[in-house]
């Protein structure tokens, strides 16, 4: 679960490094009560309780799981505390990675719930491609330190 965090992290601190990342985190945390007024006070309110529900019957599957692994000396309370700030923190997180990556590529950030499924592979694909190229252009500095060691490599002198 640490390593998760971690690299959840990382991707935060990799999105937020983006060219364009400056306005899709004003967009993120920065509130609209504009569009607010224009969307209706009702909508809003539904839409924030329809995702207060579906994360709260994520998390009742989630506690009865761990419910059934906690140990006798732990109590229940603390455990479900720790389950909702761990919970809003990841929340949080996920939207550190995706709206500043949707600034930075240029996808638009109101397509609802299918944005995790548009941005992220976009974002992937990027990062690999960046993560490949460093590899490669590490791998070719070690190789390039020792040719005398490796024949196929070996380089013409002057």
């Amino acid at each position: 679960m640490m390593l998760l965090i971690v690299l959840m992290l990382v991707l935060v601190v990799n999105s937020l490094r983006l060219k364009g990342a400056g306005e899709g985190l004003k967009y993120f945390l920065v509130p609209s009560f504009s569009r607010l007024k224009e969307n209706g006070y009702g909508s809003v309110a539904f839409a924030a309780m329809t995702h207060a529900f579906f994360t709260l019957s994520v998390g009742i599957g989630a506690m009865e799981i761990f419910g059934s692994y906690l140990k006798k000396g732990r109590r229940i309370t603390g455990e479900a505390i720790n389950v909702v700030v761990l919970d809003t923190c990841v929340a949080i997180m996920a939207g550190l990675i995706i709206i500043p990556a949707c600034f930075a590529y240029g996808v638009q950030p109101d397509a609802g719930p299918s944005l995790l499924f548009i941005t992220l592979p976009t974002c992937s694909i990027i990062w690999w491609a960046d993560a490949s190229g460093a590899a490669v252009s590490s791998c070719s500095c070690l190789l390039r330190r020792f040719p005398p060691s490796l024949p196929c490599l070996k380089t013409s002198s002057p």
